[in-house]
């Protein structure tokens, strides 16, 4: 929570991830680094940033669509805040566009759903329309997919919001992740 209370998108994924990352951020103070895996996440997506506000000023648009790339994005209803890597601009209506420094897998990561839903819902506040689809653009292999975001997901973050703020207010650690998460987490070493 940043000092005004809002969540960013990326707690709901943390949160989705194991629910003691909240817990260890918000209960007991202790904020996340990165790991190998996001810094290289992060190094690749700020490239891409460079290349297309490059293409902006060249004139060309991705895709034969117009996007804005790295917006701001927040809800005060929902006290969510994000920054979305582009939004993209179609027929008088707005999709969010997240960049993933990864391979396409065979279908959309859940927490890659939740994220666009995340950022469906921002939208849908401040453009006052609704938001039906977003896009996922893979790097490995320069694949762009589009997402449909059906209500379902969107009452997904919903959801996380409340588990969320269920573990900020409670204070009380939440169950462990499966092991697997363990292996990739900063927590790991103090997490009992």
């Amino acid at each position: 929570m940043d000092r005004h209370g809002y969540l960013a998108v990326s707690d709901l994924l943390n949160h989705r991830f194991c629910g003691r990352v909240t817990w260890f951020a918000y209960v007991l103070g202790l904020r996340q680094r990165g790991t190998v895996k996001t810094d290289h996440g992060r190094d690749e997506h700020d490239r891409w940033v460079q290349r297309e506000r490059n293409r902006w000023k060249e004139g060309a648009t991705v895709r034969a669509r117009a996007k804005l790339v790295s917006a701001e994005v927040t809800s005060e209803r929902l006290l969510l805040r994000g920054k979305v890597d582009a939004l993209v601009g179609e027929d008088g209506s707005v999709a969010p566009y997240e960049v993933k420094a990864t391979a396409p897998p065979a279908r959309p990561w859940p927490g890659q759903i939740l994220q666009l839903a995340a950022y469906a819902l921002l939208l849908e506040e401040r453009h006052g329309q609704p938001v039906t689809h977003g896009y996922l653009h893979y790097l490995e292999g320069d694949v762009v997919r589009e997402q449909p975001i059906e209500e379902a997901d969107k009452q997904a973050v919903r959801d996380i919001l409340a588990e969320v703020q269920a573990v900020v207010t409670s204070e009380m650690m939440p169950q462990r992740a499966p092991a697997s998460h363990c292996r990739d987490c900063v927590y790991a070493k103090i997490c009992v």
